[in-house]
């Protein structure tokens, strides 16, 4: 069972060289199994932050914040709380990130969450500075549900049997009328 729910946009301000905490909490009684930060602007193969089966992995880590981005309470994953820290942020960590939870619970099988959250950057005035690349997103995507990530996947099935079973058609009628022109045949004979 894979339960999806829709996600919602959070606006993280914070000014360069300061550490920025970005929160992001799985429903209360589930245990985070995989958990996948990402950076809009990153390689799809390549990670914010990474953990799984209880460590969190740099080698899948984008180089730029490998060293830098560590779990606020890692004791806390066990009961939700996947909240990370990015330190010394810079102008270029300015952004759209996600953290998508894959957890467990007792009972209720397996779950996804998933959370946005939009680093700015707090100018000396006090306004705050969007990436013109994230500009207009915030809103796209606070209106978005998740979907599966499988769908490509289910769409090419689909299209595979519609495609075999037309095949099947084809050569099924094929045969037929071959059949029945034997059949013709003899008859004239």
């Amino acid at each position: 069972l894979l339960m999806i729910r829709p996600c919602s946009v959070v606006a993280v301000e914070v000014k360069p060289g300061e550490d920025a905490v970005l929160e992001c909490r799985a429903p209360s009684g589930a245990s985070a199994t995989v958990l996948e930060w990402t950076k809009a602007d990153l390689p799809a193969d390549e990670y914010f932050f990474f953990y799984r089966n209880g460590r969190s992995y740099e080698k899948y880590q984008h180089p730029s914040f490998r060293g830098r981005v560590v779990l606020q309470n890692p004791s806390g994953v066990q009961n939700g709380d996947v909240s990370v820290v990015l330190k010394n942020v810079s102008l270029e960590d300015m952004g759209t990130y996600r953290c998508r939870v894959l957890m467990s619970s007792t009972g209720s099988g397996a779950k996804e969450h998933s959370e946005v959250i939009q680093l700015r950057n707090v100018m000396h005035s006090g306004t705050t500075e969007e990436p013109e690349e994230d500009r207009g997103q915030a809103e796209k995507v606070a209106t978005e549900e998740e979907t599966d990530p499988n769908i490509p996947v289910w769409v090419g099935v689909f299209v595979a049997c519609v495609a075999v079973g037309g095949v099947g058609l084809l050569l099924f009628r094929r045969n037929k009328t071959s059949r029945h022109q034997l059949a013709d045949r003899a008859a004239e004979i």
